[in-house]
Parts: C-alpha cells; structure tokens; sequence
C-alpha cells in the first residue's frame, strides 16, 4: 500500500496566499471588508480539502485497487485486461492533479494522481491508459508486471 505525498501543498500555500493578498488589497480600496471574511472562509475551504487528498494504491493477488480521498471512499479496480504496456513515468507539477474516469473505450483516460510528480502509466490496446500516482513508482510498476503476469 503506498500514500502519495509531495512538496506541491508548498506551493498550493504560496499560491493561496497571493490569492488572498490580492483580494485583502482590493477589499481595501473598495471598502468592503466583508469581502476579506468570505476570502478566508473561501480558502481556509480549500487548504482543508488540498490537504485531505490521499490517494490509496493496493496491488492485491485478484487485481489492482485505488481509492482516492475524498473523491472515492471505496477502493476501485484498476482493470488490467487488454494490458499494452506499464512504465514509469514523471509529468509536470499540475499535470495530473485530477480524477478520471477508467478506459473502456471512446479515448477515455484515467488519472488518479493527490501531490506527486511521479507514478506509473498503464497502457491499454487501443491507446488508452492509466496513470496512477506513487512515491514509489518503480516498486509499484514491477508490483503490476509482476500481477499481470500471473493473470496472463
């Protein structure tokens, strides 16, 4: 099982932060200083739910298993059917910082990445592919080889 952590909520802080030094700034000139109540609430609202992001990874001996917080309370299988390939891979720091839906056809992608840069893509015959998040990613890719391999 593996948790996905990274230095990204630093800058998610930074960023934030400027956010709120702009609005503070125009709450001022404009006088309305209800606005810097609703700014707080707004992004003290939005720290909670960055830090509450985790993303669960579980490589079992029936299949391979996400759960993403606050996104997905229960864990989902990753299909690993019509498997093409499965590497590790690195992307840009806001690339991946969403939740998709799986592959089943249709150029449909799936990611489930919480703060890292880092992880393992899944390719699919047909060109679709997964990519999941890990800190650990060469552990996780010879995990899922190693599962495919036993199911093939």
């Amino acid at each position: 099982m593996q948790k996905s952590a990274d230095r990204s909520l630093l800058v998610s802080a930074g960023i934030l932060l400027a956010i709120m030094l702009v609005i503070a700034l125009v709450a001022v000139v404009v006088d309305r200083m209800w606005l810097i109540l609703w700014e707080w609430l707004v992004i003290a609202g939005l720290w909670v739910y960055i830090s509450l992001l985790e993303l669960t990874v579980e490589v079992r001996g029936d299949g391979l298993y996400v759960r993403f917080r606050p996104h997905l309370w229960r864990f989902r299988e990753v299909p690993l059917d019509g498997v093409a390939g499965c590497e590790e891979q690195e992307w840009g720091r806001w690339y991946a910082w969403r939740i998709r839906g799986f592959p089943y056809g249709g150029g449909k992608r799936a990611k489930y990445v919480a703060k890292g840069r880092r992880g393992v893509r899944i390719d699919y015959d047909g060109g679709n592919y997964v990519l999941i998040g890990s800190e650990r990613p060469e552990e996780l890719a010879e995990a899922i080889r190693g599962l495919i391999k036993e199911k093939g």
